[in-house]
């Protein structure tokens, strides 16, 4: 059971990693109001390293930013390593 709370988990904030940084991504273009970049980096804490890296290269959005690289490639290193 707890296996199942926590892949769902991952998946989950994964989904939500990836379409944060679409969202932002697409408001950065549109010149709008953009994501706090700690929502950014908590989600991508909190599991959701994986989606966050395919945002970070897939859609190119905060890749000239070395603490989002380090934060991300640290976060998906611990998670993966961790469980």
């Amino acid at each position: 059971m707890l296996l199942k709370l926590y892949i769902f988990w991952i998946l989950i904030a994964n989904i939500l990693a990836f379409l944060l940084y679409f969202l932002d991504k697409k408001k950065a273009i549109q010149h709008q109001y953009r994501i706090k970049e700690s929502i950014l980096l908590g989600i991508t804490i909190l599991g959701g390293s994986l989606g966050a890296l395919i945002g970070l290269y897939g859609i190119r959005h905060k890749n000239k930013h070395d603490y989002h690289l380090f934060i991300i490639s640290f976060t998906y290193y611990n998670w993966d390593n961790y469980y």
